[in-house]
């Protein structure tokens, strides 16, 4: 049953990166981070929830 529930926190935790994206562009629509900033954050996001997903397989995996 652990294997499961940590699945599930990183499901949780990829779908809350998931949810920073909007909130960036928000950001960058307002004024308040430059474009470049925009792109870092949402490179960031991006390689956050790669590792994310390996983290799942990776549980998958020793099943």
């Amino acid at each position: 049953m652990f294997i499961k529930d940590k699945a599930n926190f990183y499901f949780i935790s990829r779908g809350s990166a998931f949810e920073c994206v909007p909130l960036i562009e928000l950001g960058f629509e307002l004024g308040l981070i430059a474009e470049i900033q925009k792109t870092e954050l949402r490179d960031d996001l991006q390689a956050v929830c790669k590792m994310l997903t390996k983290l799942v397989q990776s549980l998958k995996e020793e099943n």
